[in-house]
């Protein structure tokens, strides 16, 4: 795959990546103004995650944010990762595969 094929794709994720986290950051930060100060429960694990979105908690709805705020990184390195491939580029592949698997418990540690 050319250079700037693998640039597109790059920069095409990033763009649509920010605008995912963006909007509910911003719905989130609406709502805590709305709702005024105090109102907001926090959340202190992913199974309140999904609950507090349900019920419209401004802390919940950023929380989302920047959940998929965090995924960006996992998901360039796994094009990269998946251009190495079709390239059969074994060294790339390596370090892909590592760098992801960091990613990945990165992630989990932070969200525990």
């Amino acid at each position: 795959m050319k250079q700037s094929r693998l640039n597109s794709w790059f920069n095409r994720t990033i763009k649509i990546g920010l605008a995912v986290s963006l909007t509910p950051i911003i719905a989130g930060l609406i709502a805590a103004s709305i709702a005024g100060p105090g109102q907001a429960k926090p959340v202190t694990a992913i199974s309140q995650l999904l609950e507090g979105i349900l019920t419209l908690n401004a802390t919940a709805i950023i929380t989302l944010g920047i959940l998929v705020l965090l995924l960006i990184p996992v998901s360039l390195v796994t094009i990269a990762m998946v251009v190495f491939l079709i390239d059969r580029d074994r060294p790339s592949i390596a370090i892909s595969v590592l760098l992801l698997c960091f990613l990945t418990v990165s992630l989990v540690l932070a969200l525990t």
